[in-house]
C-alpha cells in the first residue's frame, strides 16, 4: 500500500503561490537596483561635473557658466532628492513581499512538516504489520514442524 497525504493538493497549490510570491519578492528586489544604479549614475554624473567645474575655475570661468553650474546643481539635487523617495518607497514595497514571502514559506513548510509526520506513522504502521505478518508465519510454520514431530 503507497502513502497518500490527504493535503497534497492544498501542498501543491501552497508551493505555487510560494513560487509565485517569491517572483514577485525578485521583481520587487531588482527594481531596488534598478533605482539604486540610477541614483549611482545620478552621483557619478554630478562627481563628475564637478571636477569638470573645478577645472574650469581654475583656468578662468564667466558668471554664466557659474549660474549654469548652480541651476545644474540644484536640478541634480531635486532628481536626487525623487530618487530617493522612489527607492525608499520600492524598499517598502520589497519588504511587503518579503514579509509576504516568508508568511507563505512557513504555512508550506507546517504542511510539509505534517506529511513528513504522516508518512513517518505510516511507514511505521507499515513495519508493525509487516513485523505482525512474519511472526504469524512463523508461528504457522513452527506450528506444523511440531504435527510432524513423532511423539514419545
Amino acid at each position: 500500500m503507497r502513502f497518500r497525504f490527504a493535503l497534497e493538493a492544498v501542498l501543491r497549490v501552497r508551493r505555487i503561490r510560494e513560487d509565485q510570491q517569491r517572483n514577485l519578492l525578485l521583481a520587487a528586489n531588482a527594481e531596488c537596483d534598478r533605482i539604486r544604479r540610477q541614483l549611482a549614475a545620478v552621483e557619478q554624473d554630478e562627481s563628475q561635473r564637478r571636477a569638470m567645474v573645478s577645472q574650469q575655475i581654475a583656468s578662468g570661468i564667466w558668471g554664466a557658466e557659474l549660474k549654469f553650474d548652480s541651476d545644474c546643481r540644484r536640478q541634480t539635487k531635486i532628481l536626487r532628492e525623487r530618487i530617493l523617495l522612489q527607492l525608499q518607497e520600492a524598499g517598502k514595497r520589497a519588504g511587503q513581499e518579503r514579509e509576504k514571502y516568508l508568511s507563505l514559506r512557513r504555512d508550506r513548510r507546517a504542511i510539509e512538516a505534517l506529511r513528513d509526520s504522516a508518512q513517518q506513522q505510516f511507514e511505521s504502521e507499515q513495519r508493525r504489520r509487516e513485523q505482525l505478518w512474519l511472526d504469524e508465519i512463523y508461528l504457522l510454520s513452527r506450528g506444523r514442524t511440531q504435527q510432524n514431530l513423532p511423539s514419545d
